[in-house]
């Protein structure tokens, strides 16, 4: 949404949150945050599944101390949208177990939200007859109804994927024509490899800039 903030941003929400039984938010109750919170009529907070319980108490106990006010998150109303069968909250180290523990499911507040289902798919309104079968294939992967390897990860249906067995073949599906391309910013914006580790972004990164320093070194001449 324009103008929309991380809730971390935006509420002041603690970094370490797993050693705190009991954190609030780093507000002054004479700051501009505090003013707009105090006098807010609806809070929406996205990807609520990703935060650690922890962190939505600690919101719920700030905003009752800003706005005077006992109530649930202070009486004012807050949308929290999210999926639990997405990403539950990181846990360095941790189990299942512990990332469930950690979940908003797991928190006393959970017994005080009123669960609303969304019932249209906005990205199925174009009409198209690939969005509609992902949006079909997201729901069964996420209730383990697709099919899994030995190691239990979700086998991905070669209808929605490609599979790339190395970096460089990777880079090149990604990145095609890149000779052709390699001063044309707006080609560069519309693609990208995501990936989950650190050290992969690194090596894909490197990979990546040495390719790019070779054709400048070939144009230049």
């Amino acid at each position: 949404m324009t103008g929309g903030r991380t809730a971390h941003s935006m509420l002041q929400i603690p970094i370490d949150l797993i050693h705190n039984e009991i954190p609030v938010c780093n507000f002054k109750k004479e700051s501009a945050k505090a003013d707009v919170l105090q006098e807010a009529k609806v809070l929406f907070w996205d990807d609520i599944s990703m935060m650690h319980k922890h962190g939505v108490e600690a919101v719920n106990r700030t905003l009752q101390d800003l706005r005077r006010n006992e109530d649930l998150m202070g009486g004012l109303i807050v949308v929290l949208v999210g999926d639990f069968r997405q990403s539950l909250p990181v846990i360095p180290r941790g189990t299942v177990a512990d990332k469930i523990k950690a979940c908003l499911k797991s928190s006393y507040l959970w017994k005080q939200v009123k669960i609303m289902k969304l019932t249209t798919n906005m990205r199925i309104q174009n009409n198209c007859q690939n969005s509609q079968r992902f949006s079909d294939y997201l729901p069964k992967s996420f209730d383990g109804q697709e099919a899994t390897t030995e190691n239990g990860k979700i086998r991905l249906s070669n209808e929605f994927c490609k599979i790339c067995p190395t970096l460089e073949n990777l880079i090149n599906q990604v990145y095609p024509d890149i000779t052709l391309n390699i001063q044309n910013i707006n080609w560069f914006q519309e693609r990208v490899i995501l990936t989950p580790l650190n050290e992969k972004v690194r090596e894909i990164n490197f990979t990546l800039q040495e390719k790019f320093q070779l054709l400048q070194e070939h144009t230049t001449q």
